[in-house]
């Protein structure tokens, strides 16, 4: 069962990894790993994450199906990028924020990426996969045992 109250929102945990990643970057770079053009990598993984959670998105749109964390679902979305993730929207997110690290090219910003992950799977993913089974019942079980969680 889903708890009540106040969910936080994957946007906002977005964002604040972003200015976190910055802020230690800024404040405390401790050494840089990423050289010369080599960090304009990061800008394809940030536009490929952000992509890919926005094709997510989409697809929930065209299936009629909320794509709002923790609203119920319509219909369970199995196509496109969900074929290989139960969770493309979160795994662009992470992709985002790993090509800003590397865009930025030093080693602190890294230390977010995991507490990223983390945060989003205990606060919004467990929640989240508890409301589809609720919803979805064997349905989801078996996309669930078909499919991983990011990837």
């Amino acid at each position: 069962m889903a708890r009540k109250g106040w969910r936080p929102v994957p946007a906002l945990y977005f964002f604040a990894a972003v200015l976190a990643m910055a802020a230690l970057h800024k404040w405390l770079p401790v050494a840089r790993v990423i050289q010369g053009p080599y960090h304009l990598l990061g800008i394809v993984l940030m536009v490929s994450g952000v992509g890919l959670s926005l094709l997510g998105a989409l697809l929930f749109v065209r299936r009629g199906t909320p794509f709002r964390p923790f609203a119920k679902s319509a219909r369970l979305v199995t196509v496109g990028p969900y074929r290989l993730s139960r969770n493309p929207m979160y795994t662009g997110l992470v992709v985002a924020l790993g090509g800003m690290a590397l865009f930025l090219g030093t080693l602190t910003p890294w230390v977010i990426v995991p507490v990223f992950v983390w945060l989003i799977q205990r606060f919004v993913i467990r929640v989240e996969e508890a409301l589809l089974s609720e919803t979805f019942g064997p349905e989801y079980e078996a996309y669930r045992a078909r499919v991983g969680r990011w990837l």
